[in-house]
């Protein structure tokens, strides 16, 4: 993902350089800390998946939209349009519904996925932040996909000790969310966010449950029941 967006990211560099203003130290210091909390909340998230349903994994991640209203009142004072509070309840009521979730007796998976629910919240606001301090969000996408590809790297060979032959197994997969997963739609996120608050950007992030249930349909021929249609 991040070896897609490099050679934009290059040319932003240099133009941003040259144009607005030079990177600071603290840029980066900015940046590196955006990519550990993204690979924390990626390893909490996938480790509890594991672990549980997927119904339940993604009912629980969607507890990060009221979050990050919340973090940004409780520790940057920033307050937030009325109307943030309502809807960021309705994508949580929205999302238990579609999801399908039954029975959350918080087993030890659905604890790990609701842990990485705070670094998910963390990292929106991160991510906004610096999109909007550094002017160069393929800048703050490219820099935080490496600390976290090579971060996760790096602790999955020391704790799963995996194969050549499980990487070349997962070839297909692993690529197909470098490029449009990670290379496009985070990379998008970045670049929308040095616009959007990071309450809306949550608030419009969570939508991606009905756009999964919306390919299912279209591709999978699966359908949804009356109730999770009013979810959505």
């Amino acid at each position: 993902g991040a070896l897609v967006v490099l050679p934009f990211a290059v040319r932003q560099f240099r133009r941003v350089e040259r144009e607005e203003r030079p990177f600071q130290r603290r840029d980066w210091f900015g940046l590196i800390a955006t990519g550990l909390v993204l690979c924390t909340a990626a390893v909490l998230q996938q480790h509890g998946i594991l672990r549980t349903s997927v119904a339940n994994a993604g009912f629980l991640t969607a507890v990060y939209v009221p979050l990050v209203p919340i973090i940004g009142l409780l520790f940057l004072r920033r307050r937030v349009h009325w109307s943030v509070w309502p809807a960021s309840c309705g994508c949580l009521a929205g999302t238990y519904i579609m999801s399908g979730a039954q029975g959350l007796d918080f087993r030890l998976g659905d604890l790990w996925v609701l842990s990485s629910t705070l670094f998910w919240a963390v990292h929106v606001i991160l991510v906004g932040i610096m999109a909007w301090r550094t002017r160069a969000p393929l800048v703050v996408a490219t820099t935080q996909f490496l600390v976290c590809g090579l971060t996760g790297l790096v602790v999955g060979i020391l704790v799963e000790q995996p194969t050549l032959a499980d990487f070349l197994g997962a070839l297909y997969g692993i690529c197909y969310v470098g490029v449009f997963s990670v290379g496009l739609a985070f990379t998008m996120q970045v670049v929308g966010q040095r616009f959007t608050p990071a309450a809306d950007a949550a608030i419009i992030l969570s939508s991606e449950t009905v756009f999964a249930a919306l390919a299912g349909f279209i591709f999978l021929d699966e359908r949804l029941a009356a109730v999770r249609i009013a979810g959505a």
